[in-house]
């Protein structure tokens, strides 16, 4: 028992953006109630050392000090990651690493490459070759 976990307001979003996004990548029911149940256990282990830690896009813009190319693939029609905000973090970061971008017309969350494959694919080996 884990009494001492009482961060429902940051937990429960985290968990049901889990859940949510394996829905929408057609996951079968039972095993995303597996991965949310064992995502909820790992919370709750790394709780005490790690719950002042401030999520990515704050982190990325706050925090982080990295300089390597970032590649960022979002759409508008993502209903959990608004395009605006991953813009605004695109355009933070591209004054001090190089940031490259992709928006797609109509996938939603981490959907992009079931709904254009081939896109994705190009955008994935674009970004990696620039790289060498």
């Amino acid at each position: 028992r884990h009494g001492n976990f009482k961060n429902n307001q940051v937990v429960l979003p985290l968990l049901s953006h889990l859940f949510m996004v394996n829905q929408a990548n057609k996951v079968s029911l039972g095993e995303n109630i597996r991965q949310t149940y064992e995502a909820a256990l790992a919370l709750m282990k790394n709780w005490k050392t790690s719950r002042f830690e401030p999520f990515t896009g704050k982190f990325m813009c706050e925090v982080e000090e990295g300089t390597w190319p970032i590649l960022f693939l979002y759409s508008k029609e993502d209903k959990l990651m608004p395009w605006r905000y991953v813009e605004y973090v695109a355009n933070l970061l591209s004054k001090k690493r190089t940031v490259s971008t992709k928006m797609f017309e109509g996938s939603g969350h981490v959907a992009h490459y079931k709904h254009h494959p081939e896109i994705y694919e190009t955008q994935i080996t674009t970004f990696l070759n620039s790289l060498k």
